[in-house]
């Protein structure tokens, strides 16, 4: 990674000189392939592990069916539908049967969800051009691994105050008789929420050190580009019926082309993060994780 010159601050031209030279030269969105892919695996199985958790402090019926509708607003009626569908699949498999086939059934799923974090990882730590452990790698792996998991219980603690936030805006909207301040305060929630998750992401799933300032930065242009994303890819997928016209295969091509723009995004992010780091903030320095090598 280039060094900041710190005798000379960097400039706005600079700085987006920069992220158009690393995302020419080294292609980082080719990444985000992966990431769509592994989504479309991990999103059903985190889903469900997030509500199972958030249930013990919640009414999960709440939760879902809130996340349903917002499901709905965003890739349609059918999708929404298919989730459903889905989370009762995984609901009933789950629950019924032996104690083993329970217990194999839970590990595998939490093995699902944990997919796309644990690619998650390996992206960041490709993009910041962490250098891979000289030893130790299984230790690596299996670090990577809880790592992943603990990221998909905390999913369901996002969900809790989600909900709760969700009821407060709710309160509030019908205390006011404001729609317009209903639809803001749940646009600045889902911002909130999305800019916390993926600063999480961007602190702790890579093998860095990184400070706060940088990943929050990051993380909030991040999550306004994907809040924005969202609305607007919904909002063209109402008024042109993609899924309609694949037939079959409509809900599907739907699902992986939101996830491959969210992934896009995703990289595109940290990329900003990366350079942004090297800047103007405090740079990002591998962890004890990777033996101390420098970055390149």
């Amino acid at each position: 990674m280039n060094e900041r010159d710190d005798t000379q601050p960097a400039s706005a031209r600079a700085f987006a000189s920069e992220i158009y030279r690393i995302w020419i030269t080294e292609r980082p969105s080719v990444l985000a392939a992966s990431l769509a892919y592994y989504g479309i695996f991990s999103f059903v199985p985190v889903i469900f592990v997030a509500f199972t958790v958030a249930g013990v402090f919640i009414d999960v019926v709440v939760a879902a069916d809130h996340f349903i509708e917002r499901v709905e607003q965003i890739l349609g009626q059918d999708a929404a539908a298919m989730i459903e569908e889905l989370l009762k699949s995984v609901s009933e498999t789950t629950s019924t049967g032996s104690a083993v086939t329970t217990i194999i059934g839970v590990l595998g799923l939490l093995f699902a969800a944990s997919l796309i974090f644990f690619q998650l990882q390996y992206v960041l730590n490709t993009i910041w051009q962490v250098p891979r452990p000289t030893r130790g790698e299984t230790m690596s792996y299996v670090r990577g691994r809880l790592l992943a998991f603990v990221m998909v219980l905390g999913a369901g603690l996002l969900v809790v105050l989600a909900v709760i936030a969700n009821l407060i805006i709710t309160i509030f909207g019908s205390v006011i008789g404001l729609e317009i301040l209903e639809i803001g305060a749940a646009f600045l929630l889902y911002l909130v929420l999305a800019t916390l998750s993926l600063a999480m992401i961007y602190k702790f799933l890579p093998n860095v050190e990184i400070s706060w300032h940088d990943v929050l930065l990051g993380s909030l242009i991040t999550a306004l580009a994907i809040v924005l994303a969202s609305y607007f890819y919904g909002l063209y997928l109402r008024t042109r019926n993609i899924g309609s016209a694949l037939d079959a295969a409509g809900t599907m091509a739907v699902f992986l082309l939101f996830f491959y723009f969210l992934a896009q995004i995703f990289v595109l992010g940290a990329v900003c993060t990366r350079v942004y780091a090297s800047m103007y903030g405090s740079k990002i320095t591998p962890s004890a994780t990777t033996d101390n090598l420098e970055l390149e």
